[in-house]
């Protein structure tokens, strides 16, 4: 009701601004000529996002939901710590670095859906690499060992880094698969480009092959 209510008591305010006149006129002219002409509105994230979702509710607003959707994930993905979206160490698909490729690992790596594989060596707290699997297909590799296959650069994230640190570390290395260590240097799971864009466009990316 503020413009019905406004609107009946519009007279205060104008009685007001003649009383006030001779001091707010002289004031108003210093602060002008001290702070410029206009100041720059600074809003905090809480309320951008309150700006947004009246938008979102107003029928006069050309925002639609998706659009919506994505400008609040922009703004709270980077509040999130990697460890909030990293797939757990318990359900990674790895290999050992001593191993040698047979055709049922290669069906068992085709059906995870995954395209990299990280590769261990004395324990899985050791990653020494990763199997990519571009590198297979179209290849005779059956019979060769995964130490010959895979590239020795491996990136680490820590668990309690945030995800706007992520996504610059994503697009620094050009890798779109870290290792999430903790403060011990211990392996606690992957984070991938993927799962950093959820959060961006707050929406799960999902495909044929997701189980997790």
């Amino acid at each position: 009701y503020a413009l019905s209510i406004g609107s009946r008591l519009v007279w205060i305010i104008e009685v007001f601004m003649s009383l006030l006149w001779p001091i707010g006129a002289p004031l108003a002219w210093v602060l002008d000529r001290g702070l410029g002409d206009a100041l720059p509105a600074i809003y905090s994230k809480k309320e951008l996002i309150h700006i947004i979702e009246e938008h979102r509710n107003s029928k006069h607003s050309d925002l639609d939901r998706d659009e919506e959707r994505i400008v609040r994930g922009a703004l709270t993905f980077g509040d999130k710590v990697v460890g909030d979206i990293m797939t757990p160490r318990s359900v990674i698909v790895a290999l050992h670095i001593d191993q040698s490729l047979t055709s049922g690992m290669l069906n068992t790596l085709r059906k995870s859906g995954h395209s990299r594989f990280p590769v261990w060596s004395k324990s899985q707290d050791e990653i020494v690499g990763i199997l990519y699997w571009r590198s297979l297909v179209g290849h005779a590799v059956i019979g060769k060992p995964v130490a010959q296959l895979c590239e020795p650069k491996v990136y680490y994230l820590n668990e309690t880094d945030r995800l706007d640190d992520a996504l610059n570390a994503f697009l620094r290395t050009k890798h779109h698969l870290f290792m999430v260590v903790n403060e011990f240097e211990e392996i606690q799971g992957i984070v991938t480009m993927e799962d950093v864009l959820e959060e961006v466009i707050d929406k799960e990316i999902v495909d044929e092959f997701d189980q997790h």
